[in-house]
């Protein structure tokens, strides 16, 4: 659901030292190797919970 943020965990709100039913921001970022012998491979994944209120993201698109 566009513009929908879901609420913390309570084990999210507890690390992450939020009060109940904040919404919090996942960000899910995946490196792709560009050279070698793993070119086109993911090569990383990483997750990223955040305080919604505290975060925003931007980011550029491009044209290929």
């Amino acid at each position: 659901m566009p513009g929908h943020l879901p609420a913390a965990t309570p084990d999210e709100a507890r690390l992450l030292g939020l009060a109940p039913g904040v919404p919090v921001l996942c960000v899910t970022r995946t490196t792709t190797a560009t050279e070698g012998l793993v070119a086109g491979r993911v090569v990383e994944v990483n997750v990223t919970r955040r305080d919604a209120s505290r975060f925003e993201v931007g980011y550029p698109i491009e044209r290929r």
